[in-house]
């Protein structure tokens, strides 16, 4: 059997592409030697950072944790020691449990957050890195819409020793909304599912939640980015009340309010840390050498919620508040936040309201629009989904139907891109300075 020589063919195809390359030009040439010479350069290596998963508890936590049915509990905070870390390859983990039976069915909200009040990251010297209020309805607001659908159906499922990670895909789980017929069904296959139930009248639903940071867009939570501060960080988790967190009722559409209270048990946050101590270094050098001196001298997208009981909502937005306003998400939610009503902010057939407009400096974004046509009652226009769908493609909002459901208006000043496909991080190609100036000091 013949034996194959690399060299040997490497050499043949070498001088057949230099005799075409003669051929062509008319000029002797020789490339033989830069090949030669080619071969002979040492390769670099190229490290790749991984993670290790560092598990941490709470300072402090009251053994058992329960949450009181009508008032929230005393918040949990947890150390995050002065390591290399990366955020967006962290999450954190509990399991809420009803103390009491349900008169009927019990219901767990499942697009979103509904555990959480707030969540908190600062130094012990009181530098704020986060501080968003109202998690449970900014993740209910943005879940569905920054999440890219085919992501969303490989998340875990509540049941069976699975975990909830913010939204559930579940087709052997309640696939109905919280509403009546006609509004009820799901819309389509990949629509997120709207509550997760228990078995009947017991102390079920018990979940397993884990939620991934990375979920938390538009936040330093969301940085796909090694980062280290040189100092002990605290991470705040503030909880609600456990009527904002299930609900009671033979159907979803017919809920009340919980009396239950939520045990919270096996608390953790596991910290993904740069294994690569290459890295950790290098990451650690930047800072030493004085890129960024205080933990706010870096630029790091903020969430800031301002909740208003009013049918228009004006805001003034200084250098205080940032560099650039990115996106402005606005919702109208049922003022009943509680039972089946607790996320309700459909506008299906105008449910909520049945026009707005939107103006920055004095300037209007969008149009008014009309989005109920009332020369034919019950027929909507849907001007505003015709202006956002191509934000919206590829996520799980799917339909007009689904995104009048779970209406939120998303002015985004970002790049002209899927809510989804947003980087995590800026880049060459990403301008840090993405969205529209804030000049006012």
């Amino acid at each position: 059997m013949n034996s194959l020589q690399p060299t040997s063919i490497i050499d043949q195809h070498t001088d057949l592409y230099l005799q075409k390359v003669q051929e062509r030009l008319g000029a002797p040439m020789k490339m033989q030697a830069v090949l030669d010479s080619a071969l002979e350069i040492e390769p670099l290596a190229k490290v790749h950072g991984r993670y290790n998963l560092l598990e941490l508890r709470p300072n402090t936590m009251p053994n058992p944790y329960d949450i009181p049915a009508a008032s929230p509990p005393t918040d949990i905070i947890f150390d995050i020691p002065p390591e290399v870390h990366n955020w967006a390859h962290s999450y954190f983990q509990f399991t809420a449990t009803p103390q009491a039976n349900s008169p009927s069915i019990r219901w767990q909200p499942c697009d979103g957050i509904p555990h959480l009040r707030a969540i908190t990251l600062m130094s012990r010297e009181n530098e704020v890195l986060l501080n968003i209020p109202d998690v449970c309805n900014y993740t209910n607001m943005t879940f569905r819409r920054q999440t890219k659908v085919e992501d969303a159906v490989t998340l875990d499922k509540p049941g069976m020793g699975g975990f909830f990670e913010g939204l559930t895909v579940d087709y052997k789980s309640a696939t109905d909304r919280p509403a009546a017929a006609p509004l009820k069904a799901q819309w389509s296959a990949n629509e997120p599912n709207y509550a997760y139930p228990g078995t009947g009248a017991n102390m079920t639903p018990a979940v397993n939640v884990r939620v991934p940071f990375n979920m938390i867009r538009d936040c330093i939570l969301s940085l796909d980015k090694d980062l280290w501060f040189g100092k002990t960080l605290q991470l705040t988790f503030s909880f609600n009340a456990g009527k904002k967190i299930v609900f009671d009722g033979a159907a979803i559409e017919t809920g009340a309010a919980s009396t239950a209270a939520i045990r919270i048990s096996d608390f953790s946050v596991r910290l993904a840390v740069q294994a690569e101590q290459s890295i950790a270094a290098i990451t650690k050098a930047k800072v030493m050498a004085g890129e960024f001196t205080t933990l706010c001298d870096w630029i790091a997208p903020y969430i800031n919620v301002i909740p208003a009981n009013t049918t228009g909502i004006s805001r003034t937005f200084l250098r205080g508040d940032g560099l650039t306003l990115k996106k402005i998400h606005t919702g109208f939610y049922n003022t009943t936040e509680q039972g089946s009503t607790i996320y309700d902010h459909n506008n299906v057939n105008g449910a909520k309201f049945d026009g707005f407009y939107t103006q920055l400096n004095g300037e209007l974004l969008i149009r008014p629009y009309v989005l109920i046509n009332n020369t034919a009652p019950n027929v909507a226009n849907y001007l505003d989904w015709q202006a956002r769908r191509h934000k919206l493609r590829g996520s799980c909002i799917e339909s007009s139907n689904e995104y009048y459901f779970n209406w939120v208006l998303t002015e985004d000043f970002t790049e002209d891109k899927p809510l989804y496909a947003k980087p995590l991080y800026p880049d060459s190609q990403h301008p840090v300075l993405d969205g529209k100036i804030v000049d006012k000091e």
